[in-house]
C-alpha cells in the first residue's frame, strides 16, 4: 500500500487519456503474452520492446526498446542515464537508486548517447545500493566509455541483440503495463501486437528507423504498417 503519510490528502491516482491504438481490427492482428521485467514504471499501449538475449535468468523477458538515437533531455524508457561522464579504464557506471532496480546482476548492458556508438559494456557482476544514499554502482568489465557523455545524454540499456547496435525491436504493446518503480517493482504480463496490424503512428513513443526494420513495419501517413 502507498504511504504519503498521516496528514489528510486526497490521491487522485494516475491517469492515462485512453487513445485507440488500432486503425485496423485488432482482432485479426498477431498477438502473444510476454513477461515485462521490473523498474520501467507504467509503459503505454504502443511501446515497442524487445527480448533479452544475455542474462543469468531473464533471457527471452522483455523490456522497452532502446531507441538508437536517443535525444538529450527527453525521457529514456529503454534504460537508466548516467550520472557522470564515462572513464577510458571504468568499471563502475552511477545511476539513480531507482533506475538501478531496472537491472539485475547478469544482465548484459550497453551505453549509448546523442553523438556516439553504442558500446557493449558486457554483464553486470555486482549492483551497489547501500553504500551511497543518492545513487546506486553498477560494476561491470573494464572498458572505455570515455565517449559517453552527461552534456549528451549518456545512457545504458539492457541488450537485446548481441552485436552492434546491441538492440532489437520484437513487437509492441496492445495495452498499458505497470511494471513498477524502484525497490517495489514486480515487473508485468502484457500482450503484444508482431504483425497483420495498422496501427496510429502518433501513439508509438519509442521507435526509430532501426526498430521499424527489426519488426518488419512501414510507416504511411498517421500510421505504422506492421506487416
Amino acid at each position: 500500500m502507498d504511504n504519503f503519510g498521516d496528514t489528510a490528502y486526497i490521491k487522485r491516482g494516475f491517469q492515462v487519456d485512453p487513445k485507440r491504438l488500432f486503425y485496423s481490427d485488432i482482432k485479426i492482428a498477431l498477438k502473444k503474452m510476454v513477461t515485462l521485467v521490473p523498474g520501467y514504471g507504467i509503459l503505454e499501449a504502443g511501446t515497442v520492446v524487445a527480448a533479452i538475449t544475455e542474462s543469468t535468468n531473464r533471457v527471452s523477458q522483455h523490456v522497452p526498446y532502446a531507441i538508437q538515437a536517443p535525444t538529450v533531455g527527453l525521457p529514456f524508457i529503454g534504460g537508466a542515464y548516467l550520472l557522470a561522464d564515462g572513464g577510458s579504464t571504468d568499471t563502475t557506471i552511477d545511476i539513480t537508486l531507482p533506475d538501478s532496480y531496472k537491472f539485475a546482476v547478469g544482465d548484459h548492458i550497453a551505453g549509448v548517447d546523442s553523438d556516439a556508438t553504442p558500446i557493449d559494456l558486457a554483464a553486470i557482476t555486482a549492483i551497489d545500493r547501500t553504500t551511497y544514499s543518492n545513487k546506486a554502482v553498477l560494476t561491470i568489465a573494464q572498458v572505455d566509455i570515455s565517449a559517453l557523455t552527461v552534456a549528451a545524454g549518456a545512457m545504458i540499456f539492457i541488450q537485446t541483440q548481441t552485436t552492434t547496435p546491441f538492440v532489437d525491436a520484437v513487437s509492441i504493446l496492445t495495452e498499458g503495463v505497470d511494471t513498477g518503480v524502484g525497490s517495489d517493482a514486480k515487473g508485468g504480463q502484457g500482450a503484444v501486437v508482431i504483425s497483420n496490424a495498422m496501427l496510429y503512428k502518433g501513439l508509438i513513443p519509442n521507435y526509430d528507423a532501426g526498430a521499424l526494420t527489426d519488426i518488419g513495419a512501414v510507416t504511411d501517413g498517421q500510421y505504422l504498417v506492421l506487416k
